[in-house]
């Protein structure tokens, strides 16, 4: 992880994230794919070697969630997307097993994490879309979205008073 300065393009801090294995990747990729994303208060990067990590501004790790290795035929190519208080995650992998993660972004715990039905051939690479109150991700053939906002219906209580009268509400 190396970070730059806006004003002069010089480094301001570098960090090594070592990873104990080293995730297959097409020969022309590097397993350094994903883009570093950030909500203002820190910067947090994916590594499909090693997980996913948040730095503050100054190159202190805040927080680190090792995962597997992902099951891809040219490496992981997703990118973390910071959303309000979460960071979310595609790990859309080959086989069975892929799912959406959603980690807190204060202290990288995770929050959710919701599966994918069915089978990919071959794995889907995209980083998830936030429009509105949704999250979109692409995955291979098809285009599924998940809705952030809360909702909740209130039944008011209703008494009939008798016969052909008009229901007050209570």
């Amino acid at each position: 992880m190396i970070a730059l300065s806006l004003q002069d393009g010089k480094v301001r801090w570098r960090r090594a994230v070592p990873a104990s294995t080293i995730e297959k990747v097409h020969e022309v990729s590097s397993p350094a794919t994903a883009t570093p994303a950030t909500d203002g208060k820190r910067v947090y990067i994916y590594f499909g070697s090693v997980g996913l990590l948040a730095y503050d501004f100054d190159g202190k790790e805040l927080s680190k969630l090792p995962l597997p290795l992902p099951r891809m035929s040219f490496g992981s190519g997703t990118s973390p997307v910071a959303t309000g208080d979460r960071v979310l995650l595609n790990r859309d992998e080959q086989g069975e097993g892929g799912y959406l993660l959603a980690v807190r972004s204060s202290d990288g715990s995770e929050l959710w994490r919701h599966r994918y039905d069915g089978r990919q051939p071959f794995g889907a690479y995209a980083t998830p879309v936030v429009w509105n109150d949704a999250v979109l991700v692409h995955r291979n053939q098809e285009l599924v979205g998940f809705s952030f906002r809360e909702w909740r219906v209130t039944m008011a209580h209703t008494h009939f008073v008798g016969r052909n009268q008009r229901p007050r509400a209570g």
